[in-house]
């Protein structure tokens, strides 16, 4: 077995998981309120801008 199918294998059911996701669905169809994508986004823009810092940091 390669190396990439034992990997697809391992992440099969929280891919699934990941895919059937509320969030995920609303966001396909068109039908996720603006202001939860707007939430996201927010926390997305933190997540990044932490991890960007940390990153920093650690090339010091």
């Amino acid at each position: 077995m390669k190396f990439t199918d034992t990997l697809k294998a391992t992440i099969k059911e929280c891919h699934k998981q990941s895919v059937r996701h509320p969030f995920i669905q609303q966001l396909a169809d068109g039908s996720l309120p603006k202001e939860t994508f707007r939430y996201y986004l927010c926390q997305d823009h933190q997540y990044l801008s932490n991890f960007q810092h940390l990153h920093e940091l650690i090339a010091k």
